[in-house]
């Protein structure tokens, strides 16, 4: 992903000592409760002979990602709407995203993410995103006109008078493109990555072979851990369909908390079908 901002001023953000009076960290706005000690990389230990991925190998975004903040730990799993699913000792922990709208189902998670991001540090202006084989959206030509579909379902773009970037409009853009998101759409701007080598902010994406239809799975890779031998595992995430809680996974092997092996991580997810390994192509 090409960004501009350099790692020291993400380091610095994140850090930021907030309080009643000030607003959510810049770089989270989402966060209605953020608490620099209650983020993924404060709360999540790697396992014993295991250290994190090296931030020296990692891009903004990615360290992005291993930062994101928790919500407290008696928050259930709830339905986009506010109803509650799973109890807090089902999952390792929930992701305060703000999940609440129908638009922001599993697939859509990912994109959402780096649309967070790259408004936080100012860059998702020109970032093409991907809605067909021929069809890409920006923020800035969203703002410049309109876009909508043909009765064929082909994208239409109408210039009209140029409208100022706000929280309005980024929220507006931020629905249409999640409202046509789906997880095969997804994968227009998506790259494989080898399973051996996987990174922060990595995806695997699922589909039920018998199923033409099926709405696909993903999971987000938040973190990565490696031993000597260069064994990894990782911590990893989803949202759902319906829409529900953005949550980090707990393994039914607790002795590593949060972290799976990708075999076991395979064996948790197998009900969705086959999967691959993925990462965002910008």
């Amino acid at each position: 992903m090409k960004i501009t901002i350099m790692v020291m001023t993400v380091i610095m953000l994140l850090t930021l000592n907030l309080n009643a009076q000030q607003p959510p960290n810049p770089l989270f706005p989402f966060s209605m409760s953020f608490d620099e000690k209650l983020t993924l990389l404060r709360v999540f230990d790697t396992p014993p002979g295991y250290e994190r991925y090296p931030a020296g190998q990692m891009n903004e975004f990615q360290a992005w990602v291993t930062n994101l903040p928790l919500q407290a730990r008696h928050k259930w799993v709830v339905q986009w709407n506010g109803q509650m699913l799973y109890p807090p000792d089902s999952v390792a922990g929930v992701i305060d995203f703000g999940v609440g709208t129908e638009a922001q189902q599993n697939p859509d998670i990912p994109m959402q993410m780096v649309m967070e991001y790259l408004r936080a540090v100012n860059a998702l202006g020109d970032f093409p995103i991907r809605l067909g084989k021929t069809d890409t959206v920006t923020y800035n030509r969203w703002l410049g006109g309109e876009y909508s579909f043909s009765a064929r379902g082909e994208l239409i773009y109408t210039p009209g008078e140029k409208r100022t970037a706000n929280d309005k409009e980024y929220y507006r853009y931020l629905h249409f493109v999640l409202s046509q998101m789906t997880a095969k759409k997804l994968l227009l701007n998506l790259k494989p990555v080898d399973e051996k080598n996987l990174a922060p902010a990595n995806l695997y994406i699922q589909f039920r072979p018998d199923d033409p239809d099926s709405v696909g799975h993903c999971a987000v890779i938040f973190d990565v851990g490696i031993n000597r031998k260069g064994e990894q595992v990782v911590m990893a995430g989803w949202g759902g369909v319906p829409a529900h809680s953005f949550l980090v996974a707990r393994p039914r092997r607790e002795s590593r908390g949060p972290w799976f092996t990708i075999p076991e991580l395979k064996e948790y997810l197998k009900k969705h079908g086959e999967g691959r390994f993925y990462r965002f192509a910008e």
